[in-house]
């Protein structure tokens, strides 16, 4: 009787110590999708490196479980590794990763030269425009479902897809 107490008290214990160190699995967002985030850097254009391996280009839009995945970090399990940004005439800049940090945009401010300008085609456009095809397919989505062609939550779903592919 004593031995199955003391079992049942060290899972228990074990199991509050796992969900206070976060070991919950990959942050999500509230409505149940995977969780992204923005990389934003000023001036934008700037190389995106996760633990030295090349993304993209900001602005740039993450998923840090892909980017990231948890692991244990001494007796935590949580996201760890290094987000680095470098553009040519700016100082290279970098961050340590963990979940707080991953748990909302990053934002860079670089320090760059004066022969650093922001050329025209790396500004940050806006995410949904006119001409966007993100917008289009919006506007074809809402369409399909004016005409009664796909039902409330087949728009939905479509609607929440397109949106999540920003």
């Amino acid at each position: 009787m004593m031995r199955t107490h003391r079992l049942a008290t060290a899972l228990a214990a074990a199991t509050l110590a796992f969900g206070a160190t976060g070991c919950v699995g990959p942050l999500r967002e509230s409505g149940g999708g995977v969780h992204t985030i923005r990389v934003l850097s000023e001036p934008p254009g700037a190389t995106v490196l996760a633990d030295g391996r090349e993304l993209g280009t900001t602005p740039l839009v993450i998923r840090p479980g892909e980017v990231f995945p948890a692991r244990f970090v001494g007796r935590e399990y949580r996201y760890a590794g290094t987000l680095a940004l470098r553009r040519p005439g700016c100082r290279p800049w970098s961050v340590q990763v963990d979940d707080a940090v991953l748990a909302r945009d990053v934002v860079a401010r670089l320090e760059c030269g004066p022969g650093a300008a922001v050329p025209a085609s790396v500004r940050e456009k806006p995410t949904v425009s006119a001409g966007d095809p993100v917008a289009e397919r919006l506007r074809r989505a809402r369409r399909l479902h004016e005409e009664g062609l796909i039902t409330d939550e087949e728009y939905r779903a479509l609607r929440r897809r397109i949106l999540e592919s920003l």
